[in-house]
């Protein structure tokens, strides 16, 4: 018989396979699966009106800070719950949200507005999520605020705790 840490090492080896998971740059593991026909005008040019990719952690990564110029749904789809952190530059406020099965302390569904910061901690063997991003997501879009110089700064005060997801 195999142990739990053993079979969960399977399953994350099994989903990387079957859904062909690439390294993503903010850490963890994921692949494009849908993008939409239609297209919307966001700022002065079109774009997909959504995108949706398979996003897998497993223990010992990360999701590090970094924001996307659209809103971005996360759905937890298996594995364990995780913490969400959403760093609204505006207020000033960091909120943690636990993104997981539906109970008491998390739910399935998470929304992150656009212009938000965002990172994943607490990983427990492994989360496999979809994020639909709309408009749909556009590298020119998205930043890790570690290539950011002047967004650095952020971590020497409201995000020292979390200046790790650098």
């Amino acid at each position: 018989m195999q142990d739990g840490e053993t079979m969960a090492r399977l399953r994350i080896e099994q989903l990387k396979a079957r859904l062909q998971l690439i390294p993503h740059a903010e850490g963890g593991s994921y692949v494009r699966h849908f993008t939409s026909d239609a297209t919307v005008l966001a700022g002065a040019r079109g774009r997909p009106a959504s995108t949706a990719i398979w996003y897998l952690l497993s223990s010992g990564e990360r999701s590090l800070w970094h924001v996307v110029d659209a809103d971005e749904i996360w759905h937890h789809i298996e594995g364990e719950t995780v913490s969400v952190l959403v760093y609204q530059p505006e207020t000033g406020e960091v909120q943690r949200h636990r993104l997981g099965p539906f109970d008491d302390h998390a739910t399935p569904f998470l929304v992150v507005p656009r212009g938000c910061w965002q990172a994943v901690i607490e990983i427990g063997e492994y989360a496999l999520c979809t994020c639909v991003v709309a408009p749909g997501f556009e590298y020119q879009g998205f930043s890790l605020i570690r290539d950011l110089g002047d967004q650095r700064a952020l971590f020497d005060g409201v995000l020292a705790e979390w200046k790790h997801l650098l």
